[in-house]
């Protein structure tokens, strides 16, 4: 069934929370992947801008908000990391996490949100969608444009400094011979 919004509370399948040490999984609980078009609020089908929304929402008002990149994104340097990288699932067991994953393929049902089919021209409609929200929210931008907070190991190797404008970071180096990157548009397979 295809949600038009978020489900109440008392009706969501997959939260943030002590589960114990093995939760069970979201397809144990009925969850499925959606089709083409359709996200994932909380373990229900909801159509994909609404879980961007929520996303956004989570990602705007909580105190550690963190983005973790994806394994293609993180670990994709030789190919015995991209097999790795394969067997990877999220983790929420005896968390309090609310965990959010934007995928190029065919998303995570053990995400609490989950978006799928993520290229560029999706991801500059998430950023659309986020900028919506917070302007929505009445949540200002510092001038400075510092927005990504560190961490506290992070903060300590860089001078205490506690924020950073993310358009300032600079590569260190193009990505390891043998890594190839997808074209824009396309999905990392």
């Amino acid at each position: 069934m295809l949600l038009q919004g978020l489900p109440a509370e008392k009706e969501r399948i997959i939260v943030p929370g002590p589960a114990g040490f093995m939760p069970p999984s979201a397809a144990q609980l009925g969850v499925e992947l959606p089709p083409s078009g359709v996200g994932i609020a909380y373990g229900h089908h909801t159509p994909e801008d609404i879980a961007i929304a929520e996303i956004a929402r989570q990602m705007l008002t909580k105190p550690n908000a963190t983005i973790f990149p994806g394994p293609m994104v993180l670990w994709a340097w030789n190919e015995h990391a991209v097999e790795k990288a394969m067997a990877l699932k999220m983790i929420r067991a005896g968390t309090n996490c609310c965990t959010a994953a934007l995928c190029a393929e065919q998303g995570h049902e053990d995400a609490m949100l989950s978006v799928h089919d993520m290229d560029a021209a999706k991801l500059r409609r998430v950023a659309q969608i986020f900028k919506r929200v917070r302007e929505e929210m009445k949540i200002p931008l510092p001038a400075d444009g510092r927005t990504v907070r560190y961490t506290g190991l992070q903060s300590r190797v860089n001078e205490g400094e506690t924020h950073v404008n993310p358009l300032s970071f600079k590569l260190a180096a193009p990505p390891p011979a043998g890594v190839r990157m997808p074209p824009e548009g396309q999905k990392p397979h």
